[in-house]
Protein backbone atom coordinates (compact mmCIF):
# COMPACT_ATOMS: atom_id res chain seq x y z
CA UNK A 1 0.00 0.00 0.00
CA UNK A 2 1.01 3.65 -0.49
CA UNK A 3 1.63 5.81 2.07
CA UNK A 4 0.90 9.22 2.49
CA UNK A 5 3.96 10.52 2.17
CA UNK A 6 4.95 9.14 -0.88
CA UNK A 7 1.71 10.01 -2.92
CA UNK A 8 2.08 13.34 -1.43
CA UNK A 9 5.41 13.23 -3.50
CA UNK A 10 3.83 11.37 -6.46
CA UNK A 11 1.03 14.17 -6.80
CA UNK A 12 3.47 17.28 -6.09
CA UNK A 13 5.87 15.35 -8.99
CA UNK A 14 3.02 15.70 -11.74
CA UNK A 15 1.90 18.86 -10.36
CA UNK A 16 5.34 20.33 -11.28
CA UNK A 17 5.07 18.43 -14.53
CA UNK A 18 1.66 19.89 -15.15
CA UNK A 19 2.97 22.86 -14.93
CA UNK A 20 6.06 22.45 -16.89
CA UNK A 21 3.43 21.72 -19.73
CA UNK A 22 1.81 24.61 -19.47
CA UNK A 23 4.31 26.60 -19.56
CA UNK A 24 5.39 24.88 -23.34
CA UNK A 25 1.58 25.37 -24.29
CA UNK A 26 1.91 29.17 -23.37
CA UNK A 27 5.46 29.16 -25.52
CA UNK A 28 3.67 27.12 -28.06
CA UNK A 29 0.72 29.54 -28.57
CA UNK A 30 3.09 32.61 -28.64
CA UNK A 31 4.97 31.10 -31.18
CA UNK A 32 1.24 30.72 -33.46
CA UNK A 33 0.33 33.80 -33.00
CA UNK A 34 3.93 35.29 -33.87
CA UNK A 35 4.50 32.85 -37.03
CA UNK A 36 0.19 33.64 -38.08
CA UNK A 37 0.21 36.99 -37.95
CA UNK A 38 3.47 38.52 -37.96
CA UNK A 39 5.12 35.82 -40.69
CA UNK A 40 2.28 34.56 -42.09
CA UNK A 41 2.97 30.93 -41.76
CA UNK A 42 0.56 28.72 -40.18
CA UNK A 43 1.97 25.70 -37.81
CA UNK A 44 -0.64 23.44 -38.64
CA UNK A 45 0.10 20.91 -35.99
CA UNK A 46 0.19 23.23 -32.90
CA UNK A 47 -3.93 23.29 -32.38
CA UNK A 48 -4.19 19.92 -32.41
CA UNK A 49 -1.48 19.62 -29.95
CA UNK A 50 -2.75 22.23 -27.40
CA UNK A 51 -6.38 21.05 -28.21
CA UNK A 52 -4.88 17.16 -27.02
CA UNK A 53 -2.73 19.01 -23.96
CA UNK A 54 -6.22 21.29 -23.09
CA UNK A 55 -8.19 17.52 -22.32
CA UNK A 56 -5.59 15.59 -20.99
CA UNK A 57 -4.65 18.62 -18.47
CA UNK A 58 -8.39 19.70 -17.46
CA UNK A 59 -9.35 15.68 -16.64
CA UNK A 60 -6.23 14.76 -14.85
CA UNK A 61 -6.20 18.17 -13.25
CA UNK A 62 -9.51 17.82 -12.17
CA UNK A 63 -8.89 14.37 -10.56
CA UNK A 64 -5.99 15.56 -8.31
CA UNK A 65 -7.89 18.44 -7.41
CA UNK A 66 -10.49 16.58 -6.29
CA UNK A 67 -7.96 14.35 -4.60
CA UNK A 68 -7.07 17.82 -2.32
CA UNK A 69 -10.91 18.59 -2.12
CA UNK A 70 -10.04 21.42 -4.08
CA UNK A 71 -13.23 21.41 -6.64
CA UNK A 72 -15.97 23.52 -5.87
CA UNK A 73 -19.45 21.93 -4.91
CA UNK A 74 -22.08 22.74 -3.10
CA UNK A 75 -20.92 22.60 0.68
CA UNK A 76 -24.24 24.22 2.33
CA UNK A 77 -25.91 20.88 3.85
CA UNK A 78 -22.66 19.03 4.51
CA UNK A 79 -20.52 22.10 6.14
CA UNK A 80 -24.24 23.00 8.26
CA UNK A 81 -24.09 19.49 9.32
CA UNK A 82 -20.32 18.87 10.83
CA UNK A 83 -20.99 22.72 12.57
CA UNK A 84 -24.23 21.84 14.28
CA UNK A 85 -22.28 18.31 15.73
CA UNK A 86 -24.19 15.46 13.43
CA UNK A 87 -21.07 13.82 12.43
CA UNK A 88 -22.63 10.61 11.50
CA UNK A 89 -24.88 12.56 9.15
CA UNK A 90 -21.90 14.82 7.86
CA UNK A 91 -20.54 10.93 7.36
CA UNK A 92 -23.22 9.89 5.05
CA UNK A 93 -23.52 12.42 2.96
CA UNK A 94 -19.84 12.75 2.10
CA UNK A 95 -19.93 9.06 1.86
CA UNK A 96 -22.98 9.30 -0.51
CA UNK A 97 -21.38 12.42 -2.57
CA UNK A 98 -18.21 9.75 -2.94
CA UNK A 99 -20.31 7.33 -3.80
CA UNK A 100 -21.89 8.62 -6.60
CA UNK A 101 -19.24 10.44 -8.06
CA UNK A 102 -17.40 6.32 -8.00
CA UNK A 103 -20.54 5.43 -9.73
CA UNK A 104 -20.84 8.33 -12.61
CA UNK A 105 -16.90 7.55 -12.80
CA UNK A 106 -16.98 4.12 -13.38
CA UNK A 107 -20.11 4.62 -16.11
CA UNK A 108 -17.92 7.32 -17.72
CA UNK A 109 -14.56 4.96 -17.80
CA UNK A 110 -17.05 1.94 -19.62
CA UNK A 111 -18.28 4.74 -22.15
CA UNK A 112 -15.00 6.22 -22.69
CA UNK A 113 -13.51 2.92 -23.05
CA UNK A 114 -15.94 1.76 -25.84
CA UNK A 115 -14.90 4.97 -28.11
CA UNK A 116 -11.05 4.46 -27.43
CA UNK A 117 -11.55 0.52 -28.77
CA UNK A 118 -13.96 1.59 -31.65
CA UNK A 119 -11.35 4.22 -32.29
CA UNK A 120 -8.24 2.11 -32.53
CA UNK A 121 -10.66 -0.39 -34.58
CA UNK A 122 -11.17 1.61 -37.03
CA UNK A 123 -7.57 3.18 -36.86
CA UNK A 124 -9.57 6.68 -36.80
CA UNK A 125 -6.77 9.35 -36.60
CA UNK A 126 -6.77 13.10 -36.11
CA UNK A 127 -7.05 15.24 -39.72
CA UNK A 128 -3.92 17.73 -39.46
CA UNK A 129 -1.16 15.26 -37.81
CA UNK A 130 -2.28 12.33 -38.21
CA UNK A 131 -1.88 11.34 -34.77
CA UNK A 132 -4.24 8.03 -33.38
CA UNK A 133 -7.29 9.72 -32.25
CA UNK A 134 -7.82 7.29 -29.05
CA UNK A 135 -4.52 10.01 -27.87
CA UNK A 136 -6.64 12.30 -27.14
CA UNK A 137 -9.66 10.56 -25.59
CA UNK A 138 -7.33 8.43 -23.62
CA UNK A 139 -6.81 11.94 -21.12
CA UNK A 140 -10.61 12.04 -20.63
CA UNK A 141 -10.07 8.13 -19.33
CA UNK A 142 -6.86 8.62 -17.21
CA UNK A 143 -9.08 11.14 -15.70
CA UNK A 144 -12.16 9.05 -14.94
CA UNK A 145 -9.60 6.06 -13.39
CA UNK A 146 -8.05 8.77 -10.88
CA UNK A 147 -11.26 10.31 -10.16
CA UNK A 148 -12.88 6.91 -9.18
CA UNK A 149 -9.87 5.44 -7.54
CA UNK A 150 -9.37 8.70 -5.67
CA UNK A 151 -13.15 8.26 -4.65
CA UNK A 152 -12.67 4.94 -3.39
CA UNK A 153 -9.86 5.71 -1.50
CA UNK A 154 -11.95 8.92 0.44
CA UNK A 155 -14.73 6.29 0.79
CA UNK A 156 -12.38 3.74 2.66
CA UNK A 157 -10.79 6.67 4.81
CA UNK A 158 -14.32 8.46 5.58
CA UNK A 159 -15.41 4.72 7.07
CA UNK A 160 -12.79 3.55 8.86
CA UNK A 161 -12.23 7.42 10.48
CA UNK A 162 -12.99 7.33 14.22
CA UNK A 163 -12.98 11.33 14.31
CA UNK A 164 -14.23 13.64 11.70
CA UNK A 165 -12.22 17.20 11.02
Amino acid sequence: MVNENSSNCIVSHIDNAIGFIGLITIIIVSIGVFTRFILQISIAWSDEFLRTVFIWAYFVGSALQYRSEGLMRLELLDLNLKDKGKLNSYKFVTMLQDAVLFVFSVMLIYYSTTIIVTQIANKQVTTTSGTPAWVSTSGFLIGMILISAFSLYKLYSISKAKELN
